[in-house]
């Protein structure tokens, strides 16, 4: 057994702060949506202040990365036609 004066306890390390990552981009339709880099959290707003704050209120105690698109995504329709196989 070793004697209690003998003893140390390791020393502390923090664990490293988790870091969320929120996309914000304005829609075709002129609205805008933010979206959590893992696609867990997300919401549709009218104005980007909205969705900046919506981004600082769900990543309360950890910090947070906030990417701002600045140009509209190009909204891709699905392929609605027969598919022939040779």
């Amino acid at each position: 057994m070793i004697p209690a004066s003998k003893m140390t306890a390791p020393p502390f390390r923090p664990a490293p702060l988790a870091r969320t990552i929120f996309r914000i981009e304005r829609q075709a339709n002129g609205r805008w949506c933010a979206t959590s880099a893992d696609g867990m959290t997300g919401g549709t707003f009218f104005e980007r202040d909205a969705a900046l704050r919506f981004a600082r209120r769900e990543s309360v105690g950890v910090p947070v990365l906030v990417l701002i698109e600045r140009e509209q995504r190009r909204v891709v329709e699905p392929f609605r036609g027969a598919i022939t196989r040779p």
